[in-house]
């Protein structure tokens, strides 16, 4: 074969594998973009349904189909991107609440053996990610959140149903209440304040007070933990802020609300505000969402 020949097969052989090498490229590419769209079709059912967005079921997703070489990190963050540009939201992690400071070391460790048998009878992968997440201290769980600027943020783009708007409202006194009442209410007293808003079992204009509630907890909005110094008919609970509400709702966010409820001039306001932030467990307004409450 003379070198002419020679020459010539080479460089036809380059271009085959550049060729490849492209068209492995463009595959890994629509691959990447095919479980960008999967999870984001997930996300939002999963929000239309008012559900949680598992991570599990995320590397489900991504896993399928076996292409190792498309990473949960970058679809995630591909996912964000094509999130905040189309629907203006935003995919973030509940953070794990903490447990109360009075909770005995009794019930903790029940609420750990709990946790560990039920997490035995997942599949193995599950397992794997649970036990992740823990370790990087993570919920595993997620939830769309709107990332609009404020001036986006009207009727006419967030619209919501008569009822929704009603469950908002009742929602949004709950949480203040319980903002102002250093971030814990017991159930009499956040049940005494309902029955004042006519928002009881025997009203029927308003929805059940229980269903309410339990919607709100279901939903993470609130939390509800037993008090350990009760039982029987005379058990009580710690209403809070769920992680959801945490995460939807800044401490000036709630305090502006609050203060629409008040007249009065600015320097009476100021003082109102700054009492506020005291009772929610903050001492200065400005560093209230960086520090969060003592």
């Amino acid at each position: 074969m003379s070198s002419q020949a020679r020459s010539q097969k080479r460089a036809r052989l380059d271009n085959d594998a550049d060729f490849s090498q492209l068209q492995e490229e463009h595959w890994d590419d629509e691959a990447l973009q095919r479980k960008v769209k999967d999870v984001i079709r997930y996300a939002l059912a999963c929000e239309y349904k008012r559900k949680f967005v598992k991570r599990e079921d995320i590397t489900k997703i991504i896993s399928q189909g076996g292409n190792k070489k498309v990473s949960f990190n970058n679809v995630m963050d591909l996912v964000r991107i094509k999130l905040n540009q189309v629907f203006g939201m935003d995919l973030v992690e509940l953070p794990k609440l903490r447990e109360k400071l009075n909770q005995s070391q009794t019930q903790l460790k029940n609420t750990q053996s709990t946790q560990a048998a039920e997490s035995s009878t997942q599949a193995q992968s599950s397992t794997q990610t649970a036990a992740a997440a823990a370790r990087s201290g993570t919920s595993g769980t997620f939830i769309l959140r709107y990332n609009m600027k404020e001036s986006y943020r009207t009727g006419e783009v967030l619209n919501q149903s008569p009822e929704e708007y009603q469950q908002t409202g009742i929602l949004y006194v709950i949480l203040g209440l319980i903002f102002l009442n250093s971030q814990s209410m017991t159930s009499p007293d956040l049940y005494s304040h309902l029955d004042r808003l006519k928002i009881s079992k025997s009203n029927s204009s308003s929805e059940d007070r229980d269903k309410l509630l339990d919607l709100f907890i279901k939903n993470q909005h609130l939390k509800k933990t037993k008090r350990p110094d009760t039982s029987g008919d005379d058990t009580e609970f710690d209403y809070t802020w769920g992680a959801r509400a945490k995460l939807e709702l800044s401490p000036e966010n709630m305090v502006q609300f609050l203060l629409q409820f008040y007249d009065g001039s600015s320097t009476q306001k100021k003082e109102l505000q700054d009492r506020m932030y005291k009772q929610g467990g903050y001492q200065v307004a400005t560093r209230a969402t960086s520090e969060g409450p003592n």
